[in-house]
């Protein structure tokens, strides 16, 4: 519920300011793009994968052989929040900054609206995923601490990218990440609800069978 407070309070926000970004946002594009060699631009683009399908066939295979039914859980959680971040972006409408800027180039060949930012928001679920995995692990403590600040790099990564393609402002990256990692934290605990169902489920019907045996006996 609180969640859903904030998300609503920052939406009305969005819509009915007078602006739609905050100038310093686009300086910062401009900084990135300004210094950024054509090699970095090839750089900034696969960083960018890891929060597209490439990155969600990465995090599937990684949750996979760690546990299927959170892989399964994460493959439904990700289809369905990309769509309803589909229905935010056009509810909110708000122009990508090479749209508002003719200085700012669009390398990433984008279209369509900026906030939130689709990539951001993927980068957010798989992090809390792999974080979810690693910490359930039985690896030792530094091992996951190291796995945990690499997956956190990375997922940042991710959001540099968005704003060094000229693809998005920071706060459509920003509230991208906040909106994946809330989402993966809501799906993951419905999946713990439904295993925990499941597992009792399946313990209840075993012992009732076993009685049945040992009366039939």
């Amino acid at each position: 519920m609180p969640y859903t407070l904030i998300f609503f309070i920052m939406f009305i926000f969005i819509k009915n300011s007078h602006y739609n970004h905050m100038e310093f946002e686009a300086d910062l594009i401009r900084f990135f793009q300004l210094n950024m060699s054509p090699a970095w631009v090839i750089v900034f683009r696969v960083i960018s994968m890891f929060g597209s399908l490439m990155g969600f066939a990465i995090t599937f295979f990684i949750v996979f052989l760690k546990k299927r039914s959170l892989a399964y859980a994460l493959f439904v959680s990700y289809f369905v929040f990309q769509l309803l971040n589909r229905v935010l972006k056009h509810l909110i409408a708000r122009n990508r900054p090479f749209v508002d800027y003719q200085d700012i180039v669009n390398y990433d060949n984008e279209d369509g609206f900026s906030f939130p930012s689709g990539h951001s928001l993927s980068a957010g679920i798989f992090a809390s995923y792999i974080v979810y995995v690693i910490i359930k692990s039985n690896s030792q403590s530094l091992n996951k601490a190291l796995s945990i600040v690499l997956v956190s790099i990375i997922s940042f990564s991710v959001l540099v990218s968005r704003m060094a393609l000229g693809a998005h402002y920071l706060t459509d990256t920003i509230v991208g990440l906040i909106l994946g990692i809330l989402f993966a934290i809501i799906s993951i605990l419905v999946y713990n609800i439904i295993m925990k169902k499941l597992f009792f489920k399946r313990d209840y019907i075993g012992e009732n069978n076993g009685r049945n045996i040992v009366g039939g006996d």
